[in-house]
């Protein structure tokens, strides 16, 4: 690993002990098995940990002039694919996405390895990630709109770097498990006609992501991915930076980092501040000062006791990044994805401050 300011440990075979308590850190690679329907809760709660479990996996991926993000995601009886595609010149957003209590229900991938599925299957869409991470690789398969043929695509994916693996404490009892990896693909994209071939020129980031969140909680995330020139040599680079919302160890325990020539280098923790359709990203020692901006986004909204306030943003992210050997990171209007996630139960405290 790169630079590295918080513990990095070891990774247990479970994300769930043999306690039954989630384990919570910085992690060297992912874990083998989560087991997360095995926490440990009172019998009556433990009923319902299926209905608090909130599970997804994504795959983002850019190619020269088309941006596509497909995620499978389940929390508790909800059922959904997150399946956009992004015109970056032409700043038009694509939505397949669907969403459905019963029926056709998701199926999200029980571990990373040993070609283990994600996948949702709709009237209209598809959507399936198959996982073999323990050769780093991994597949994406699917198509939108069938019977209009507007999307469809075939792609392997190898990593090429090491992953961002974190146990987020967000309270004693809603632990978070996040995963990133940088890959790079191969294949094809065919989108309303035209065939995007796509090969080792291009970059994606694998999103897995699941574990227990208060119902009053949220985060600010921006993620972005492409080629970059550091002391005059290019090299695929990629950004993570969240702010969980709750987290009782955020300097010590977060999942902000860069990858750069194969590493995986930590960051600091982060505050996101907005002004307009400009996303500031800052730390206290000005280690990281990004600006992204928004052009692009599908907005969610909905209140019945449970309020959700949800962003999916398309843009660009600039600015620098001051590595600990005081070398400046510039970034220059790369392609960024950025997210905001607000739930909020009732009159339930959303941040720990």
């Amino acid at each position: 690993m790169g630079t590295t300011i918080r513990e990095v440990k070891s990774t247990p075979k479970s994300l769930i002990n043999e306690q039954g308590e989630l384990q919570r850190g910085v992690f060297k690679e992912y874990f083998k098995e989560f087991n997360l329907l095995n926490k440990k809760r009172p019998i009556l709660k433990k009923l319902i940990n299926r209905n608090l479990l909130t599970e997804w996996q994504a795959v983002e991926v850019l190619a020269a002039d088309i941006f596509m993000i497909c995620a499978v995601f389940k929390f508790g009886v909800m059922n959904r694919t997150l399946f956009f595609v992004y015109e970056i010149k032409e700043n038009i957003l694509h939505d397949y996405s669907s969403m459905s209590l019963i029926g056709t229900k998701a199926n999200v991938a029980p571990f990373l390895e040993g070609m283990s599925v994600s996948s949702r299957k709709t009237k209209d869409t598809f959507v399936k990630i198959t996982n073999n991470l323990n050769n780093g690789e991994l597949y994406l398969e699917g198509y939108g709109n069938k019977l209009d043929n507007d999307i469809e695509f075939a792609l392997s994916f190898k990593r090429i770097a090491e992953p961002s693996v974190v146990s987020v404490p967000m309270t004693d009892n809603h632990i978070v498990y996040t995963e990133k990896d940088l890959l790079v693909p191969t294949g094809y994209i065919d989108f309303k006609g035209k065939k995007h071939s796509l090969d080792k020129s291009d970059v994606t980031i694998l999103d897995d992501h699941r574990g227990y969140y208060p119902l009053s909680s949220g985060y600010d995330w921006v993620t972005c991915m492409g080629d970059i020139v550091v002391d005059n040599k290019e090299s695929k680079f990629g950004i993570n930076l969240t702010s969980f919302y709750k987290n009782e160890e955020p300097e010590k325990i977060n999942e902000n980092g860069y990858w750069l020539n194969g590493e995986y280098h930590q960051l600091p923790s982060v505050e996101f501040n907005r002004e307009g359709f400009n996303w500031l990203i800052t730390d206290k020692d000005s280690k990281v000062n990004l600006v992204f901006v928004q052009r692009n986004c599908f907005n969610e909204k909905k209140n019945m006791g449970l309020k959700i306030d949800y962003t999916l943003a398309f843009g660009t992210l600039s600015g620098e990044i001051i590595t600990d050997d005081n070398k400046v990171i510039k970034v220059n209007e790369m392609f960024s994805l950025g997210e905001k996630r607000l739930t909020k139960l009732f009159k339930g405290k959303t941040h720990n401050y």
